[in-house]
């Protein structure tokens, strides 16, 4: 059953995430009740001005907004090239050429040492993957947050 539920799991994610990202903001508010843009924003608390950040699955660009109004540096690493599209759409009127690039959270390409703060808020299927984590600790990031 759990093998099941993992492989739905990630059918929707691909679809909710690729084939419907245009959606992605309007479908999470539905599902969450109102309430997605505000259990994001709650990321924000572990956020200190100074810290340079890596989103990683950073979607639709929400979070990687409102941390790049702090004035922080912040970088963003994504595998759907919909969802960048989106992302870079929202930024770079405002900020510029945002620092995000398509690929994997199991792979990271930055070298260790690179960041203060790794977000994930709401990730996706490569959670249950020990490369994933793997990967977080290579980096010796001193703090993780996953919402």
């Amino acid at each position: 059953m759990k093998k099941l539920i993992q492989k739905l799991f990630i059918i929707i994610y691909h679809h909710l995430y690729h084939t419907f990202a245009f959606a992605y903001d309007r479908i999470a508010l539905f599902v969450s009740g109102g309430e997605w843009f505000d259990w994001v924003k709650q990321t924000l608390q572990f956020v200190d001005k100074k810290s340079i950040v890596l989103e990683i699955g950073f979607g639709t660009g929400i979070l990687f907004d409102e941390i790049t109004k702090l004035g922080n540096r912040i970088f963003g690493i994504d595998e759907s090239q919909s969802m960048i599209r989106i992302t870079k759409k929202k930024i770079y009127p405002k900020y510029g050429i945002p620092k995000i690039v398509r690929g994997n959270a199991k792979y990271l390409p930055y070298p260790p040492d690179s960041f203060d703060l790794i977000i994930a808020t709401f990730p996706g299927e490569f959670v249950f993957d020990l490369l994933f984590k793997t990967e977080i600790e290579r980096r010796k990031i001193r703090k993780f947050s996953e919402i």
